[in-house]
């Protein structure tokens, strides 16, 4: 079931704009970062998700997967 879009007040208050699901993520990740949300408090969330994080290509705190940094650290080992 796709999530409703949201409305967001534009500088005008006559007109609205709709975000999509993945900014909707975006905004609700940035909102949980600044509300420095314990780990402990998500974690019950992820795990009721029934849905197992792909950790592959979960991107780390810099923007990187772990696929792309695995695979990084391996070229490095061949040197």
């Amino acid at each position: 079931m796709p999530w409703p879009l949201i409305l967001i007040p534009t500088l005008s208050t006559k007109t609205q704009k709709l975000i999509t699901f993945f900014e909707q993520l975006e905004l609700l990740t940035e909102i949980l970062k600044a509300a420095n949300v314990a780990p402990e408090a998500l974690i019950p969330i992820v795990r009721s998700l029934n849905h197992p994080p792909q950790w592959n290509d979960v991107a780390l705190p810099r923007g990187e997967s772990m696929r792309a940094f695995f695979t990084r650290v391996k070229s490095i080992e061949q040197f």
